[in-house]
């Protein structure tokens, strides 16, 4: 009774580790998913202990009970995980339920079973109750720790399952009080039954669903997959020309990091802005590795001696590896060292100090993430810098309630006395902060980024074409912050309840949207003080003609060809940038890149005519232009077509462009015809 008593506490604590893994997939892991998971079993143990002592009132020891719990037990697990359907749920407690909810209460009924059993055995109460609670919490504990740390990293989610599937059957021939082969062959039956009910190879499906809104998004597809220690990490892979263009790392279903051009603008960012204002960067510590774009934009800083790179994950630094094919991988570089741990637990214990610390953890609403987020911890970071050393963070207020990122804000500047706001990318802003404040930045200092070649070209790949764009991202000062922020209290480790596990509303988006207002963040910089005391005046007069091109920039334009095309003309007009011109047109540098390396082996294909076309409208070509949209417009007759014509109105071709006019259905209103 005993060895049943701790075997069933392993399994069904093993189970739970299991379990919740596989719902992730599924829900959402907020702290409240989890909470409502755990409430399903302790309700099921409850139930079940509950059931156990109104059928011992009536049947006080039924010889096989114990054993056939045991196999319902194992039956529950194969139909749990069979009828368990795919697809995303916004409530924890449906698949909980199915799931989880037919072994929980067997586990119950089991356990009060065992207790009744074993007290006929050992007819002394408390001394029976003791023993078997201590058989039971022992086993549980072995249990917890053998599925985390075991099974899910070495098995998976499907072959845990079905193991611990076995244990109930093994529970079950232990406790047999009689073994003939009249019992053996009831044993055997209903085994075999159990294996045939579990839907082999289901886990597949559970996991193609998980990513299948991501999959629908990106129109990619799974290049890696791993059910890790910590998490089940999927990698997804979109192609151009059937080469790689972008990756996105999905972990249990929620989309952690990519590589798409304004995923790495503001990751990259995370070290461009800081590095462009402190004068000696040596020693960095970066903190979540996401699939490295943070490292790449470090590592080529010659002025870097050593990069730190603490992330929980092994299996995201494995995926990040795939997206390196064929370049530099950060993490090869033999000025980074690489520390498997949490990042809180890592600036707790360790007694280094940085003069940059930089990270991008996960979302802020998943379970335990919010601890990432607090006074407590950007004071750790506050803490972990060396005199004059710099912090920047990401916010990414999209998807946070107002007063969630107004706590997160006044938390960070409670830490960081000089605390500012940044655009990265859209709605993925960056906090930035510095310990004993920031010394007077000359124009030589800034536009070192753009003077080596290692920096020069991604940098410029990404928007930044000049260095007084950095100035252009500027969204508001700490004085301006607390103006915005108001009274609103600090996120903190006793408060955590201050991140609210809902999304932003539409008034809180319109908020997000008049704070990043481009001729509202030119105004507030132009008059921020601390700015005016940083940076030279040159630098601010040049980084305010730029302020107006920051919408393209921010991934902000989702407008009809016609509208963006306004937006080309008048960056060529006002400008010599590119990139504006590239990203409105829906291409890039490494668009350009593939298209090069295609073109070297195949030649010129129509296929590559709109990358082409785009490419010379951006270097002021149009003559060139023309000729490749209207060998575009095969593909894509309309837009293709349009695009052809503004082209030849600006090579001053009016002609030309009154024949293409003549064939569009509703030709944009540019220019000469």
């Amino acid at each position: 009774w005993l060895l049943a008593a701790a075997l069933s506490g392993a399994l069904l604590l093993a189970l739970e580790v299991v379990w919740f893994r596989l719902l992730l997939l599924q829900v959402r892991g907020t702290a409240t998913a989890f909470a409502v998971l755990l409430a399903i079993v302790l309700a099921g143990i409850a139930l079940g202990g509950l059931l156990a002592s109104l059928g011992l009132k009536r049947w006080p020891a039924p010889r096989f009970s114990i054993a056939i719990t045991a196999l319902i037990c194992a039956m529950t697990i194969a139909l749990g995980y069979r009828f368990l359907p795919s697809g995303m749920s916004s409530e924890a407690w449906l698949p909980g339920l199915i799931l989880m909810g037919g072994c929980a209460v067997g586990s119950g009924l089991l356990f009060t079973l065992l207790a009744a059993a074993y007290a006929q055995a050992l007819p002394e109460p408390s001394r029976a109750t003791g023993r078997l609670l201590v058989a039971n919490t022992t086993g549980g504990m072995v249990g917890a720790a053998v599925g985390g740390l075991v099974l899910l990293p070495n098995l998976g989610v499907e072959n845990s399952l079905i193991l611990l599937m076995g244990g109930y059957l093994l529970c079950a021939a232990i406790t047999l009080p009689v073994l003939n082969a009249k019992t053996t062959i009831g044993w055997a039956s209903t085994a075999l039954i159990a294996l045939l009910l579990f839907p082999w190879g289901q886990m597949q499906r559970h996991l193609d669903t998980a990513v299948a809104p991501w999959q629908a998004l990106d129109h990619s597809s799974i290049a890696f997959q791993r059910e890790g220690l910590n998490e089940t990490v999927q990698l997804l892979q979109r192609d151009l020309f059937d080469e790689p263009l972008a990756h996105r790392v999905v972990t249990n279903g929620d989309s952690m990091s990519g590589t798409e051009r304004d995923s790495r603008r503001y990751m990259k960012l995370f070290a461009w802005l800081p590095m462009a204002l402190h004068t000696k960067p040596e020693d960095v510590l970066l903190i979540s590795y996401g699939l490295g774009s943070t490292a790449e934009a470090l590592v080529a800083d010659a002025r870097i001696k050593r990069l730190d790179v603490v992330d929980i994950s092994p299996e995201i630094l494995e995926a990040s590896r795939l997206t390196h094919a064929g370049q530099p991988e950060p993490l090869d570089d033999p000025r980074v060292a690489v520390t498997i741990e949490d990042g809180r637990h890592y600036l707790l214990s360790s007694d280094k100090h940085f003069d940059l610390i930089t990270g991008e953890p996960p979302p802020p609403r998943l379970a335990g993430i919010v601890y990432l987020y607090t006074r407590e911890y950007f004071a750790l970071m506050h803490a972990r810098l060396k005199p004059g050393g710099l912090a920047s963070y990401w916010l990414p207020v999209d998807q946070l309630t107002l007063g969630s990122s107004q706590a997160i804000l006044a938390a960070f500047c409670r830490a960081f006395t000089d605390c500012s706001l940044w655009s990265g990318s859209n709605y993925n802003w960056i906090l930035l902060g510095s310990r004993d404040g920031l010394s007077p930045v000359s124009s030589q200092q800034l536009d070192r980024l753009w003077q080596e070649p290692n920096t020069r070209r991604d940098i410029s790949a990404l928007g930044f074409e000049a260095p007084a764009q950095l100035g252009a991202s500027f969204i508001a000062d700490a004085a301006q912050i607390h103006r915005w922020i108001g009274d609103t209290q600090v996120l903190s480790d006793n408060s955590p309840k201050r991140l609210a596990e809902t999304g932003p509303s539409a008034a809180d988006m319109q908020a997000y949207a008049k704070l990043l207002d481009s001729r509202a963040c030119a105004q507030r910089f132009a008059e921020s003080k601390s700015m005016q005391s940083l940076l030279p005046a040159s630098f601010m007069a040049e980084s305010m003609a730029y302020f107006d091109v920051q919408p393209i920039l921010n991934n902000e334009i989702r407008a009809p060809l016609a509208e963006r095309l306004r937006l080309v003309d008048a960056v060529i007009d006002s400008s010599d940038l590119k990139i504006p011109v590239f990203w409105l047109l829906d291409s890039g540098i490494r668009e350009q890149q593939i298209i090069d390396r295609r073109m070297a082996s195949t030649g010129y294909q129509p296929d590559y005519a709109w990358h082409l076309g785009v490419r010379a409208l951006a270097d002021r070509r149009f003559a060139v232009a023309a000729e490749l949209f209207s060998d575009a417009s095969n593909d894509n007759h309309q837009e293709g077509l349009s695009l052809a014509l503004y082209a030849y109105c600006r090579a001053d071709q009016p002609q030309a462009a009154l024949r293409i006019a003549a064939q569009l259905d509703n030709p944009p209103p540019l220019r000469c015809w």
